[in-house]
C-alpha cells in the first residue's frame, strides 16, 4: 500500500502524491506517458529513490526507509527497465547474485546453486546455465534478469518494461510466464509501454500522468 508517496529532484516532481494499493496475488500493471513517474516510482519502492513524503507498507510492514537489500529480504524484488545483468559471467552465476539471501547463503554455495537453477528452471533456460549471458539474445537477457528476482524468492515482483525490445513470440512468452507467475502465488507489479501485453497480463490498471495517479482501471480480461 502506497499512501501519498512524493520524490522531488529539486524543483523536479518525479513523484506527487501517489496512493495505490496492490492486491495478493495478482498482476497490477502501471501505465502512463513518458515523463509520467512509473520508473520513478519503482525506484522508491525498491528502496533506490529515498521518497520525499509519503509511506510504503508492504506485507504489514512499513519498509519506507529500509534500505534496497533490507526490502529485498522482505521478499520484494525486481527488474530493471535496462538491462544490469554481468555480461562477462555466465547465466548461473548472474542468477545466484539474486539467490543470496541469508536463508540461502546458510545452506552455501550448494543452496545458491539449487535456488539459481530452480530459477532458470522456470524461465526455461536452466539448459543454457553455463553460457555467457554477453553471447545470449536480447530476449533471453530478459528472461535471464528475470531469473535473477526469481531466485531471491519474492513474494513481490516489480518488472519495469519486461516487453520493452522482444518481438511478438517472446512477448507471448513473457505472458505466459507471467501468468505462470501469478499461478504460483506471486504478486506482480508491471511497467509497460505495450497496451496489448498489459491487457492480457493486468488484473488491474493504475494510470499515472503529470507525476500523478490519475485513474485505476481493471483490465479486459478482467471485465472492464
Amino acid at each position: 500500500k502506497i499512501s501519498g508517496l512524493v520524490k522531488h529532484f529539486g524543483g523536479v516532481k518525479a513523484v506527487d502524491g501517489v496512493d495505490m494499493a496492490v492486491e495478493r496475488n495478482t498482476v497490477h500493471a502501471l501505465i502512463g506517458p513518458n515523463g509520467s513517474g512509473k520508473t520513478s516510482l519503482l525506484n522508491v519502492l525498491s528502496g533506490i529513490y529515498r521518497p520525499t513524503a509519503g509511506h510504503i507498507d508492504f506485507d504489514g510492514e512499513d519498509i519506507t526507509h529500509l534500505k534496497p537489500h533490507q526490502r529485498a529480504g522482505h521478499g520484494l524484488g525486481r527488474t530493471f527497465q535496462n538491462i544490469r545483468l554481468f555480461t562477462d559471467v555466465n547465466v548461473l552465476d548472474n542468477v545466484k547474485i539474486g539467490a543470496e539471501r541469508p536463508h540461502n547463503v546458510i545452506g552455501g554455495g550448494a543452496a545458491l546453486h539449487r535456488h539459481a537453477l530452480a530459477a532458470l528452471e522456470f524461465v526455461g533456460l536452466a539448459n543454457r546455465a553455463f553460457e555467457a549471458v554477453g553471447s545470449m539474445s536480447y530476449g533471453h537477457q530478459r528472461l535471464v534478469e528475470i531469473a535473477r528476482a526469481l531466485a531471491g524468492n519474492p513474494k513481490l515482483l516489480l518488472l519495469d518494461e519486461p516487453g520493452a525490445g522482444l518481438n511478438h513470440a517472446e512477448k507471448d512468452g513473457l505472458v505466459l510466464l507471467l501468468q505462470r507467475l501469478k499461478g504460483h502465488g506471486l504478486t506482480i507489479v508491471i511497467v509497460d509501454h505495450d497496451m496489448h501485453l498489459v491487457e492480457r497480463v493486468a488484473d488491474r490498471i493504475t494510470v499515472l500522468n503529470l507525476d500523478r495517479k490519475s485513474t485505476r482501471l481493471n483490465s479486459s480480461h478482467a471485465n472492464i
